[in-house]
């Protein structure tokens, strides 16, 4: 029987191709892999075989999503997708909830830096911390990178020669227009009067920021009316608040297209961003990347990117650095700088891969599993009946949000549900199969996998040799 392992996805841009490498890699080592977002594989805990969860935060709301999969025979494994770029002890603990670090089997650290910082801070689970390294890395390096720049180049050849601008303005430009500080608060990530004015000042540090990046572009846009500009909003921020921004600006696209940004880092002649990790990602695509920065205060601007990136404060050195031809030295680092990432990302350097890591650790947890589900059950196939079932839970949902919103004047669920909106695509069998099959040529793997949808928008693969050959 094929050890079964589930990859939860919440935000399709961001973590897509590297859940795809993952389940490649596992499942030419026999593994049967599930893939989905959140939503699609949480209600079907009860049906699913019991295997290896895989999920991506340890937030309070995860609290009871753990209890429920390991009363179902489960094991759950977890890694923090944003704790690459954490600021501080304050900033993981505002992140992780102990409750959830308690009912762990694994957690898996970026790399040394915060394994360090997660010792130190919760040193009761120091046999759960293990330094992997994240799958997102993996996908940037050498050879991986090459599948990005090949779409880099379709994308180049469809959109032009373009600027790309990166925003991270998530705590102020919010998709669900409501206040961050008190949402963070209702969440149970702020717990103390210190956490609370901390978080204060990193949104005022923000909104300040954002008010001259607004200004920067406005330059950009009227100095180079010529050159074609491509923003790319957060997932979480309110995409028609820049469209209105920059209404009128014919050189300017506001893009929100479901293709990762990285291909469009790749394609672009430059990245302009604000203490955003897609500048660390430039780094690895060997690419021209400036951080601005106006104004700038260090509890909240992430070291490593600052290391890796040009920071600039001036327009006008902006303007000289985009109008200048080549990379120049600007993606140039400093060998201490160099130690610090390879500190941070355990898999930042070629031949070093996260994926190896993980696989070995799930082959241990997997001789651990007290089965309680040995097979997928009462998942119904017929396409019928699930678009009715689907088409009725849109319909439920719809009706619970507009009920909080309207009758209980609570805006919580209505948060939730803009910002999932905003983060999830619309995942097919087609998208799974041709991202596996560019990965698996790189890698040089036999065309022996197989992809089907397990339930609606789950997505199952395997290899398609005997369990006995695996």
């Amino acid at each position: 029987m094929k050890p079964r392992l589930y990859l939860v996805i919440e935000n399709y841009n961001r973590e897509l191709e590297s859940r795809i490498y993952l389940s490649l890699k596992a499942a030419n080592l026999g593994w049967s892999v599930v893939i989905g977002n959140k939503a699609n594989i949480f209600k079907q805990i009860k049906n699913l075989k019991s295997g290896i969860f895989f999920i991506k935060s340890v937030g309070p709301r995860y609290i009871e999503i753990i209890d429920l999969l390991k009363k179902y025979g489960n094991k759950v494994v977890a890694t923090d997708e944003e704790n690459i770029v954490f600021f501080s002890e304050n900033h993981l603990l505002t992140r992780m909830n102990k409750e959830c670090l308690r009912e762990l089997d694994y957690y898996y650290c970026w790399g040394k830096r915060e394994f360090d910082y997660l010792c130190r801070l919760y040193p009761e689970f120091k046999t759960k911390f293990i330094i992997t390294g994240n799958p997102r890395i993996d996908v940037i390096k050498k050879p991986l990178s090459q599948k990005n720049l090949d779409e880099s180049f379709k994308l180049k050849k469809k959109k032009g020669d373009f600027i790309l601008l990166n925003s991270g303005f998530g705590k102020v430009i919010r998709a669900s227009k409501t206040d961050w500080v008190q949402d963070s608060i209702n969440a149970g990530k702020l717990d103390t009067e210190e956490k609370i004015q901390n978080e204060k000042r990193a949104v005022q540090y923000e909104a300040d920021n954002l008010k001259e990046f607004v200004k920067l572009t406005n330059f950009l846009l009227m100095k180079l009316p010529h050159q074609k500009f491509i923003l790319r909003p957060h997932p979480s921020e309110d995409d028609n608040w820049w469209r209105e921004t920059f209404k009128g600006k014919n050189n300017l696209e506001v893009n929100t297209d479901k293709i990762s940004t990285n291909v469009f880092i790749g394609a672009s002649r430059c990245l302009i961003a604000h203490n955003c990790i897609t500048l660390l990602e430039a780094y690895h695509f060997n690419k021209k990347s400036l951080n601005f920065i106006f104004k700038s205060d260090k509890r909240y601007e992430h070291e490593l990117i600052n290391q890796c990136s040009h920071i600039c404060s001036d327009k006008n050195d902006i303007l000289k650095i985009v109008e200048s031809n080549g990379n120049k030295d600007y993606i140039n680092i400093s060998e201490e700088a160099k130690k610090n990432i390879s500190y941070s990302i355990y898999n930042s350097k070629v031949g070093v891969d996260s994926t190896d890591k993980i696989i070995e650790n799930l082959n241990i947890i997997n001789k651990n599993i007290s089965i309680k589900n040995t097979f997928d059950k009462n998942i119904p196939k017929f396409f019928f009946l699930i678009k009715i079932r689907s088409y009725l839970y849109k319909f439920y949902n719809f009706l619970r949000v507009y009920y909080d919103l309207i009758i209980k004047k609570d805006k919580s669920r209505l948060i939730l549900h803009t910002i999932a909106k905003n983060k999830r695509g619309v995942l097919t069998v087609k998208d799974v199969k041709d991202h596996l099959s560019k990965y698996r040529k790189i890698l040089q793997y036999e065309d022996k996998f197989k992809v089907f949808e397990l339930h609606n928008n789950l997505f199952c693969i395997e290899s398609k040799k005997s369990e006995s050959q695996n």
